[in-house]
């Protein structure tokens, strides 16, 4: 099931972010690691701000050149 922007706290767990972003949890784990990623440390804790999420989200929309992952093939 989906999860509807409306629907989400105003701050995410990282669990919470990978369910409405439809990724894995170990990715958003990597993602708040990012340089720029709009994550926030409250001691071990790791939290989005669902705001932020969605700002940082329509800027990667408008880079020229996004980020990139490579895919392995075996």
């Amino acid at each position: 099931m989906t999860m509807r922007y409306e629907d989400l706290p105003d701050v995410l767990t990282i669990p919470e972010m990978a369910k409405f972003l439809q990724i894995g949890i170990t990715k958003a784990y990597e993602m708040s690691h990012w340089r720029g990623f709009p994550a926030i440390r409250i001691g071990r804790a790791i939290r989005v701000p669902k705001k932020a999420l969605l700002e940082w989200l329509e800027q990667q929309s408008k880079q020229e050149e996004p980020r990139l992952t490579a895919i392995r093939v075996r």
